[in-house]
């Protein structure tokens, strides 16, 4: 923490995103409630959260603008879009302006994809790489921190002041976050425009991670994961009612719970990443989240306190394992897309699961959906458990001390993607893409990838 502390431009970014992340959660706590006591109705409430969720899913087409045009640009141009498009909000007090919201929660969804990919794109500029890791940490910890805090606030100033001075607080943290990016006085070109349009590339986040075996193994265990995780929410309804036998409101108990796991997990993170590695902290969360799932099966309140704790950690450790490995392992040209890339396929499965469990819980016992969460998060881990790319590994060391591996071939043709990729690294034919390949490099040995994940191994009969 007090390496991140002596990095200015990398406190003035994590508290431009404490700022937007409050502001955005307290809104849509504060939204949701003025629909339902306008419509009177549940339902309308889940409208506005789909609209949303809509909005969320469009971000990846949209990243190609985190990746052609400066960073910092793009992050206040759409916070000050954003800032303009909630103030629609503030009018809203009838059941005929309840139209209005929908539109709005689209388009803020949308925002705050481009955002956070951004957001996320500027770490790796500010921040040296043996701080990836820490930096992550620090993210989780804020969002985590916020989610306890600003519902509190939010409904506080909602029923004491109205929609509108929620939405003048909001329209506030959105224009401070843009003065704080400013102030990183960052020293950003655009980037070379591509002839076939700027959004012709918008898929190479996605192939990116497909070409790299770390990021790929990363990828789709983290979204099956994260389909355990969808369910978390509706299966807490179904324990807090029928295991301990609870009221609803006491759900607010258990998220708070959570939020508090996933705090501390997040404080701890760093240092269980410095030991373990990016990818064994991955793999510890979704362990964790398992293990908490199997103690919401007991009849004890204890021990489900204890499980929706271990959910929180396990969600904040995977969550922080994933991101450190896609900005020690993506260059800087595709960091934008290949963030929203992998935050689509963690939300699709996220939100295909919820939907799932929606309809499934008053026909499956929630017990038997609870062991199918705990067998998906074990299959996730064991996935990305096993080592990456130990081939090359063993190749490597053994060509530092005996020469060429006798199934070299063999290995090359096994990971012909990753060698070409770094065939490419190591001639420098990438240029100006590539720069920062030392810096991957020095980053890979400190979060447990082998190096040789990034650089060419020798070739037959070199030593």
């Amino acid at each position: 923490m007090s390496r991140i502390l002596a990095e200015r431009r990398l406190c003035l970014l994590l508290f431009g995103q404490l700022l937007s992340t409050f502001a955005g959660n307290a809104l849509w706590l504060a939204v949701g409630i003025s629909v339902k006591s306008l419509t009177g109705n549940v339902s309308a409430v889940g409208t506005v959260l789909l609209a949303y969720l809509l909005g969320a899913l469009c971000a990846p087409l949209a990243a190609p603008l985190v990746d052609r045009f400066p960073r910092t640009a793009v992050v206040v141009v759409t916070n000050l879009l954003t800032a303009g498009v909630v103030s629609l909000l503030a009018p809203v007090h009838t059941l005929h302006d309840v139209w209005l919201v929908h539109p709005v929660m689209a388009g803020f969804g949308l925002a705050k994809g481009i955002v956070e990919s951004a957001q996320t794109a500027l770490v790796q500029t500010v921040a040296p790489a043996e701080l990836f890791g820490a930096a992550g940490s620090a993210s989780a910890v804020i969002q985590q921190g916020v989610k306890l805090l600003a519902p509190l606030l939010g409904v506080g100033l909602l029923t004491t002041a109205g929609l509108g001075a929620v939405v003048a607080v909001t329209v506030a943290a959105f224009l401070a976050e843009s003065v704080l990016i400013c102030a990183l006085r960052i020293n950003e070109s655009a980037a070379p425009r591509d002839a076939r349009g700027l959004f012709a590339g918008a898929g190479a986040g996605l192939r990116h991670v497909l070409h790299i075996p770390v990021l790929r193994r990363a990828a789709f265990s983290a979204a099956l994961a994260m389909a355990a995780f969808g369910f978390s929410q509706t299966i807490m309804f179904a324990v807090a009612a029928r295991t301990i036998d609870r009221p609803d409101s006491f759900v607010g108990v258990l998220v708070s719970g959570q939020g508090v796991g996933a705090v501390a997990a997040g404080l701890l993170a760093p240092k269980v990443m410095k030991a373990a590695g990016a990818q064994r902290l991955a793999a510890l969360g979704m362990a964790a989240a398992a293990l908490g799932y199997t103690l919401e099966l007991p009849p004890a309140t204890a021990s489900v306190l204890m499980g929706v704790a271990l959910l929180g950690a396990g969600s904040s450790w995977l969550g922080i394992g994933v991101i450190t490995l896609v900005l020690h392992l993506t260059p800087s040209e595709v960091i934008g897309r290949t963030e929203a890339a992998v935050g689509l396929m963690l939300s699709a499965t996220q939100a295909l699961a919820v939907a799932t469990a929606a309809g499934a819980i008053d026909t499956v016992d929630h017990r038997i959906l609870i062991l199918l969460c705990v067998g998906l998060l074990g299959l996730a881990a064991a996935r990305l458990r096993a080592p990456a790319v130990p081939a090359l590994a063993l190749h490597t060391e053994r060509a530092r001390r005996k020469g060429p591996c006798p199934d070299e071939h063999r290995t090359r043709r096994r990971h012909g993607r990753v060698h070409e990729f770094a065939d490419l690294l190591h001639t420098g034919r990438l240029g100006r893409r590539h720069r920062n390949l030392h810096q991957q490099a020095v980053a890979a040995r400190t979060e447990g990838l082998h190096p040789a994940a990034i650089h060419r191994a020798p070739r037959p009969g070199r030593t």
